[in-house]
């Protein structure tokens, strides 16, 4: 659990870096990294005190969304070096599918975790840790899936423009 929790935060620390380095950001990219910092910060908290496992299933289910932009960032690769002209729309289109796929079905199975162990089972958690969850986790949820949503969105106008 520890070498687990220690690279979920190390993910955490990958997006403070990056809104720490970059000069400009726009506010959906803001939005995203915030609520991602948010979730995985508050997951962990609520993991250490209530030792419930179910919550660091919702903390893997959140590196998902971060752990599977390679294809992304090949196509930007691509982009930013001017290599393989040929290839850099269809490598924007295919991250553009990829992460609507993936996200969607991250997003449906956090989701679908969050109502089958929060919400129909007796909870032993905290009660101050179970009032936050109930209220606040799916908001922040559909808040990043939203965010993933308009990533794919701008990869795909990428792979236009190419």
């Amino acid at each position: 659990m520890y070498a687990m929790n220690f690279a979920i935060q190390t993910i955490g620390v990958l997006y403070i870096w990056e809104l720490i380095y970059r000069k400009e950001i726009g506010l959906p990219l803001l939005v995203h990294h915030i609520a991602r910092i948010l979730l995985i910060q508050l997951i962990t908290a609520s993991f250490f005190d209530t030792k419930e496992i179910v919550l660091m299933r919702f903390a893997v289910l959140m590196v998902y969304h971060a752990t599977t932009e390679q294809a992304s960032f090949i196509a930007l690769l691509f982009f930013r070096l001017n290599l393989f002209e040929r290839w850099q729309a269809s490598w924007f289109f295919f991250a553009c599918l990829l992460s609507v796929v993936i996200k969607s079905l991250v997003t449906a199975s956090t989701i679908a975790v969050y109502s089958i162990e929060i919400r129909t089972r007796d909870s032993t958690m905290d009660t101050k840790w179970e009032a936050f969850w109930s209220i606040c986790f799916i908001p922040l949820v559909l808040c990043l899936y939203g965010a993933q949503l308009y990533a794919s969105s701008v990869l795909y106008h990428l792979g236009n423009r190419c």
